[in-house]
């Protein structure tokens, strides 16, 4: 008790002074580009959607900020919600922070206004909102329910910070890096749930046979089913990658008595169409279930 106690203490004291280092930077960073640059990163690094892909502003646009009181008005509640993500570990902090500033910056150039200059780490803060409202419906223990609470209490105000309200304000970050905390949640739960290995997420990504294969096991495993399903797949608009256009779906199956698990890959559709695989998913369960050795096997 008193052991687990300390432990619990000391990882709550890192991850005070690790967050706190964290929002000292972006100060610093805002001290040198406002009074010895003279706003040269602002001028440079902020992200204008469509002017030029530029990947070096969608990764350097949120830790800059136009005055101090933007800064200032990020730090408390970057530092909050930070804390409580990087809680669950350096790996899953990093990943996440680094998902939620892709796909916000990805949002912004592809769906901001024009002619706007976007930066700040208000994405990143909705970004932590969300993974950490995702983790609490996903794993509703005692705890994270009392740390929901909280975060809802304190922060709930954030949810309205999506909605276009007020002028000057990065709703498209916002929204976009909201919606990048889910994605990284639901990307680390595939580990943490399922068993997926990060060399498989980091070698074919999360829409791939490896991976639904991985799942399909985890899944089976986990819940002592006779049978699991699992489905990966980009639902767009956004996420297309070489190779896997938007619609492009994967479904892994394991059932007993099978030399291996099965996957298979479907043709891409366009998003309006994907019900379609939710019903051959469904008739491909349906003749495993009959026939375990009905589906083929995947080619290694």
């Amino acid at each position: 008790m008193i052991e687990s106690f300390r432990i619990l203490l000391d990882n709550i004291l890192r991850t005070a002074v690790t967050m706190g280092l964290f929002v000292i930077v972006l100060w610093v960073i805002h001290f040198v580009d406002t009074v010895l640059l003279h706003d040269a990163l602002k001028k440079r690094f902020g992200l204008i959607p469509r002017a030029g892909f530029k990947p070096l502003s969608i990764l350097i646009s949120p830790f800059l900020h136009v005055n101090r009181g933007h800064l200032a008005a990020n730090s408390i509640p970057l530092f909050v919600l930070g804390s409580l993500v990087l809680m669950q570990g350096q790996l899953v902090f990093w990943l996440t922070t680094f998902i939620i500033i892709v796909i916000a910056g990805l949002g912004i150039w592809l769906f901001g206004r024009s002619n706007t200059q976007h930066m700040g780490a208000s994405g990143l803060i909705l970004g932590y909102f969300g993974y950490t409202l995702t983790s609490v419906f996903f794993n509703p223990d005692l705890a994270s329910i009392v740390v929901a609470v909280i975060v809802a209490v304190l922060y709930l105000g954030l949810i309205w910070q999506v909605v276009p309200l007020k002028k000057g304000v990065s709703t498209t970050g916002h929204l976009f890096g909201f919606l990048g905390g889910i994605v990284a949640y639901a990307y680390e739960a595939k580990v943490s749930l399922l068993g997926v290995t990060w060399d498989t997420l980091e070698a074919h990504g999360a829409v791939s046979r490896e991976t639904v294969l991985e799942m399909a096991q985890g899944a089976r495993r986990a819940l002592s089913a006779d049978l699991a399903v699992s489905v990966s797949g980009i639902a767009g608009p956004g996420g297309a990658m070489p190779g896997k256009p938007v619609g492009t779906v994967w479904i892994g199956l394991s059932a007993p008595g099978t030399s291996r698990p099965r996957a298979v890959g479907l043709p891409s559709r366009s998003p309006g169409r994907l019900p379609a695989h939710a019903r051959t998913r469904l008739r491909l369960l349906y003749v495993l279930r009959n026939d375990p050795e009905a589906f083929p096997p995947c080619r290694q």
